[in-house]
């Protein structure tokens, strides 16, 4: 298969709802005590039989993507959290594989592709994919998360964790590496703090990198 399998989300082809609650405008968390929840299949694109969905952008939608041989192949996907209209297809960057792996509520998605050269980490904004700036030499590069700022966070082969700023987004940052063989980006918050996995050998921990200016911005283990 041409990703990982960690990246692979089965069986996720539901959308959940809140009852009562509109799907553009629950952004407060209800009471769970009187929550109740209906689960809807997601309508395919035309033209596919299959879908995988990933995650929400924490608003009114759902990403994923949809494809007719199991993910092998795949196009990004955004549907309405209603779940009540075929998806929106987002199409490839430079026509090759590519796969979402974040999106925010202004529509800004985050994720990579894959050619001949390498995996490239890609943003999706205005109805265009951007490739992200990456330190030279860099063969593999994936866009894994964004917060609503538009603030990216991916890892660098296998062994680097990169943001890319919203407001200076033709720069990057490689944060400062965990005691370990390699670090691996999983998730970016509002205030731009990351989170991610460390490995040395055959051992596996939850980092944090700091954002705050007044914490010490080295990796913490969890």
């Amino acid at each position: 298969m041409p990703y990982r399998a960690k990246h692979y989300v089965v069986g996720a082809v539901a959308v959940t709802m809140l009852a009562g609650l509109s799907a553009t405008t629950a952004q407060a968390a209800p009471d769970r005590s009187t929550c109740s929840w209906t689960v809807r299949t997601l309508p395919p694109a035309p033209g596919f039989v299959q879908s995988l969905s990933y995650g929400t952008d924490h608003g009114s939608h759902v990403f994923g993507m949809a494809t007719n041989d199991s993910g092998i192949t795949e196009s990004p996907a955004v549907w309405n959290i209603d779940g009540n209209s075929p998806p929106r297809l987002l199409g490839s960057a430079h026509s090759s594989p590519t796969r979402i792996m974040g999106l925010n509520a202004a529509g800004v998605a985050a994720g990579y592709y894959r050619d001949g050269t390498g995996t490239h980490a890609v943003r999706y904004v205005n109805g265009a994919y951007q490739d992200l700036p990456v330190p030279a030499g860099t063969s593999h590069a994936e866009a894994v998360d964004i917060n609503a700022g538009g603030d990216i966070v991916g890892t660098v082969d296998n062994t680097s964790i990169i943001v890319w700023p919203a407001d200076k987004p033709s720069t990057y940052s490689l944060l400062p590496r965990a005691a370990g063989d390699n670090d691996e980006a999983t998730g970016i918050d509002n205030a731009r703090n990351v989170v991610g996995i460390v490995a040395q050998g055959d051992k596996l921990a939850g980092y944090i990198w700091n954002a705050d200016p007044q914490k010490d911005p080295s990796p913490a283990s969890l």
